[in-house]
């Protein structure tokens, strides 16, 4: 089993970074094969939104994403970690979610187990928590907890005892979680607005055809 721990932050030794090495750590005590990787130092450019992989499945961007991309399809189960900059996830998270794009167009991280860290300073958390809900939802991911942390100065996390002890249970939990073996049905391959889309032919758009002429 692999899971991968992602830290969007562009800060190098920064809390997030500790708090996903700590959530690491335990997935590797759990019995799992587990890889770090951090977007600080890495060239991983926005999505151009040219659509070209919905017909290659792959992205013409060439920068370490190409390489990202990989291990993300091969793992079994993912930890984002991010601070919050102004009530949200971080730009770098938002650029990595979108170039996950095509894995996404093709079901690539369907049953894949996602987990979150989110640190702030004071506040923002619920904000992270919606937008990777909704992109797990989205994915078909399956979703485990969502880990709160606060700090500000560099290490400062490690005095919150609550999210230390958190982020390793995490790594615990998706590792019991990916052992479960839980997958959606097989009959609902993807989410319900693209399976209507296909079974049915009636786009998820009100400007396409949604609702009766």
């Amino acid at each position: 089993m692999k899971v991968i721990g992602v830290v969007c932050s562009l800060r190098k030794n920064s809390n997030t970074y500790i708090l996903v090495e700590l959530a690491l750590g335990s997935a590797m005590k759990a019995g799992a094969e587990t890889e770090l990787l951090a977007m600080s130092g890495k060239q991983i450019a926005p999505c151009h939104g040219c659509s070209a992989c919905r017909d290659s499945g792959t992205c013409r961007i060439e920068d370490d994403m190409q390489e990202w991309l990989v291990k993300f399809e091969q793992a079994q189960a993912i930890i984002f970690g991010t601070p919050v900059y102004f009530f949200n996830l971080s730009g770098s998270a938002k650029i990595l979610m979108d170039r996950l794009f095509p894995l996404y167009i093709f079901g690539k991280l369907t049953n894949k187990i996602g987990g979150v860290i989110a640190v702030a300073n004071s506040l923002g958390h619920t904000g992270v928590w919606h937008t990777y809900t909704t992109f797990f939802n989205a994915a078909h991911m399956l979703s485990a907890d969502f880990v709160s942390a606060f700090a500000g100065l560099e290490g400062e996390v490690r005095k919150d005892r609550h999210a230390v002890q958190a982020s390793k249970e995490l790594g615990r939990q998706v590792v019991d979680l990916a052992s479960c073996q839980f997958k959606y049905p097989a009959e609902y391959p993807e989410p319900l607005y693209k399976l209507v889309a296909n079974k049915y032919g009636i786009d998820q758009s009100p400007h396409r055809g949604r609702f009766e002429k």
